[in-house]
């Protein structure tokens, strides 16, 4: 049975906040149908899938396209096991066969700014930060 705009509102929400007259498309069916899974199979992810996610992460929107932001893959278990601790003891860090931490990261445009005989100071002021806090976001 497809889905209409009506149910997906109405499975989240409970019932339609309010009268719609749109046609859903795929955009607005893959957001509303959107579900945070926490518990995981004990497999690893198939080859390349790593690779593919953070491709598709590198090509969402990043102010000025500096992508201050960089992502650490942890397999593992001891490693899981002390993030989960740093993390109020979230099981699903431990769980979870891949765990992925993403970064604010300033540090390669500075080693860029750095290699050109380029001043990096001005990377370490706030509003550059909040972009990369927000890129990694």
């Amino acid at each position: 049975m497809k889905n209409t705009l009506s149910d997906l509102l109405s499975a989240r929400y409970g019932k339609n906040p309010v009268a719609l007259d749109f046609e859903l498309n795929s955009t607005l069916e893959t957001l509303l149908s959107h579900k945070s899974i926490r518990h995981y199979l004990d497999k690893p992810l198939p080859d390349g899938a790593l690779e593919l996610m953070i491709a598709a992460a590198q090509s969402a929107a990043s102010s000025s396209n500096l992508q201050l932001w960089s992502v650490v893959a942890v397999t593992d278990y001891e490693r899981k096991q002390r993030l989960s601790a740093l993390s109020s003891n979230q099981s699903q860090i431990t769980q979870a066969p891949l765990f992925l931490v993403w970064l604010a990261d300033v540090s390669r445009l500075d080693s860029i700014m750095t290699s050109d005989n380029l001043d990096p100071q001005g990377l370490y002021q706030l509003d550059l930060f909040l972009i990369a806090i927000i890129d990694a976001a």
